[in-house]
């Protein structure tokens, strides 16, 4: 009920007052907040491990696995990420996730849907059956209001056309600090632990809904949790990656 009475409120703002676009501020020439012209310029991430999303050197690198993944093969099997964690991405994603300020969750979800869309269009067997959000600790959930990756992974849902599993089936059983004060190498025990499938899931195929991916600790942690509840197949879904150069 809820997200009709919002579209409702959307048809009416369109009707009365034109989008604007939030890099250039003039009037969009689309139906988002956002112009073509400006929107050609985010910083896409293109070339990537197909495992972790970490950048490589150009188009021959596709579908291929980074040195780092190959060494230490982490839990998920693969990632699709939108963007670059660099300006005007950043920004943006702060501005969601802490200020609650939708217009730049509507569209990097718009934009990141598009491209999973193509994707799958593609690759249908690829497609996972369900999505997950990474669940945040009650006490988290608490001092922040929401969680913003579940506002994600349910504009994905729609899009997508792939249901979400119900919150119930897991938990982040530990309180966690946040991974952004900590080192890389400190990353990696701090959410050891932190999360435990409740109930089991009969699908195969998950993936897993994340606004950042940095070092792929806390994703990884949750993936090893749903593969050893019996998922044989886990997928990613960030709307941007933090990177550093890889070779394959």
């Amino acid at each position: 009920m809820r997200f009709w009475i919002t579209w409702v409120f959307r048809q009416i703002e369109e009707w009365i007052l034109p989008y604007d676009c939030v890099i250039c501020l003039n009037i969009s020439d689309q139906k988002r907040d956002i112009c073509q012209t400006c929107q050609k310029q985010l910083p896409y991430l293109l070339y990537a491990c197909i495992q972790c999303a970490n950048s490589l050197p150009d188009q021959n690198s596709l579908n291929q696995q980074c040195g780092r993944c190959i060494k230490n093969t982490p839990y998920y099997d693969r990632t699709i990420v939108g963007f670059t964690y660099t300006t005007p991405i950043h920004a943006w994603i702060k501005q969601f996730k802490f200020h609650k300020k939708g217009i730049y969750a509507n569209i990097l979800c718009q934009i990141y849907a598009e491209k999973l869309i193509a994707y799958y269009q593609l690759y249908p067997e690829n497609k996972p059956q369900r999505l997950i959000s990474v669940p945040l600790h009650w006490r988290r959930l608490i001092s922040r209001g929401y969680n913003q990756t579940d506002t994600i992974a349910r504009y994905l849902s729609k899009a997508l056309n792939i249901p979400m599993i119900n919150s119930r089936h897991i938990k982040r059983v530990k309180f966690t600090l946040p991974q952004a004060q900590l080192s890389r190498k400190k990353r990696h025990h701090n959410v050891l632990g932190a999360f435990k499938v409740k109930k089991r899931i009969p699908i195969q195929h998950i993936a897993i809904v994340d606004d950042i991916f940095t070092t792929g600790n806390t994703v990884n942690e949750l993936a090893k949790e749903l593969k050893k509840a019996g998922i044989s197949t886990v997928s990613i879904f960030a709307l941007a990656r933090a990177t550093r150069s890889c070779t394959v």
